[in-house]
């Protein structure tokens, strides 16, 4: 089978999955209940991700994929250290109809403020956990990327990352009481002036310590123009479409593609001479943090190609950093780099990413190493799991004390 056939076949078993999700998450059952490690204070409702609330911290299903699970787990874990008991529900759960009262509410967006008004009683205090650039944002700019790729190629390809409810969003936000904002000073600038005061900035949670290796450029090749796309969901979102067309128009550098696009049928059509027909360019589908080809591909690859319109802090860009990936990026994944490690382009297109990159491969090898290293250093003093453990705790006792 080619390997467009392959994801065609892979697409199949997607949408069969995403069936069987779709059925579980219209039958949730009850909130996962932790009790407090203290005396009790009162009863907070966590609207984010259930399934994997009562594992250890060390447990592996913990650590890999996406960080969110262990985000989640966190919080919960947070909130019962510091004396609460703690209900869990998924953060899409939009007929959750509270049967107690909650004394707080923290969750990711207007569903919470939707809780906090159904809650019995008093109404609750809600705390927000933002993971996404201000929702009109967002979705503006995901439209403006859909915008250029029609007029470039003459294709209309659907809107992936669009946040729902931008109204209500937006009213949640100003209604609560504080929120938490995974990003920097780009991805609060987002946000609207009036609600910055009570948002507090933590970095993104840490693609897991046992990833951190010391000084990965004295054990990478460095030599070749190698890049890599590693992402998740949305490729337009992620700028997928501006790597593939800059690097098929370039003959000196290979470009490695991660991400599960068999979930965007339409991308993977269109595109399809670019993943599955140029020598310059190997497409791998979805791979897990923790496998092994993807690790062989970090430790061959030289650059990062980040070019994507929106973000909170891209986890998939630190999670490349910590592997010496020196960075192509676009300011809007949300990482205040130190100067002189890697190319931030500042109007993203196929022409300014190719530009970019032609300034990438064309830098000395001893000027590669230190960037590699630096790529390293900054991810691996900013983006601890301990780091980020205390910066959570001090937001929750700050905004419940």
């Amino acid at each position: 089978m080619t390997g467009f056939g392959q994801s065609i076949a892979k697409s199949c078993l997607y949408g069969l999955r995403a069936g069987l999700t779709r059925q579980r998450a219209a039958h949730p059952g009850p909130p996962v209940s932790l009790r407090s490690t203290t005396p009790s204070r009162g009863t907070v409702l966590l609207c984010y991700l259930r399934d994997h609330i009562g594992l250890q911290w060390d447990d592996d299903r913990l650590s890999d994929g996406h960080p969110n699970k262990w985000d989640s787990w966190l919080i919960a874990d947070t909130l019962t250290r510091l004396g609460w008991n703690v209900d869990v529900i998924d953060w899409d759960e939009h007929d959750f109809q509270p049967k107690r009262h909650y004394d707080v509410v923290v969750a990711l967006d207007w569903n919470g403020k939707r809780i906090v008004d159904a809650t019995p009683g008093t109404p609750p205090r809600l705390l927000l956990h933002l993971t996404t650039a201000y929702p009109a944002y967002n979705n503006n700019a995901e439209r403006q990327r859909l915008r250029a790729l029609e007029q470039r190629r003459q294709v209309t390809l659907k809107q992936r990352r669009h946040l729902a409810n931008e109204m209500l969003s937006s009213a949640a936000i100003a209604e609560a009481y504080a929120c938490s904002l995974i990003g920097n000073s780009w991805t609060l600038g987002t946000y609207p002036a009036d609600v910055r005061s009570k948002i507090s900035l933590l970095p993104v949670t840490s693609p897991v310590d046992k990833f951190f290796t010391n000084e990965p450029a004295a054990h990478k090749p460095l030599a070749d123009n190698t890049l890599l796309w590693f992402a998740g969901g949305g490729a337009v979102h992620k700028g997928l479409d501006l790597a593939l067309d800059a690097v098929h128009r370039m003959d000196n550098v290979h470009l490695h593609v991660v991400g599960n696009l068999e979930a965007e049928r339409d991308f993977l059509w269109h595109y399809r001479n670019e993943l599955f027909r140029d020598p310059n360019i190997s497409y791998h589908g979805y791979l897990p943090t923790s496998s092994p080809l993807l690790a062989e591909i970090m430790q061959e690859a030289t650059f990062l190609i980040a070019p994507s319109c929106s973000e909170s802090t891209s986890n998939a860009a630190v999670f490349c950093l910590l592997r010496g990936l020196i960075p192509i990026y676009s300011e809007s994944i949300g990482l205040s780099l130190p100067p002189h490690l890697g190319w931030q382009v500042t109007v993203a297109s196929p022409e300014t990413f190719s530009e970019a990159i032609t300034l990438a491969v064309t830098t000395p090898r001893d000027d590669r190493v230190k960037m590699s290293r630096l790529a390293y250093k900054y991810a691996s003093n900013g983006f601890t799991r301990k780091a980020y453990a205390e910066q959570m705790r001090a937001f929750v006792s700050d905004a419940l004390a």
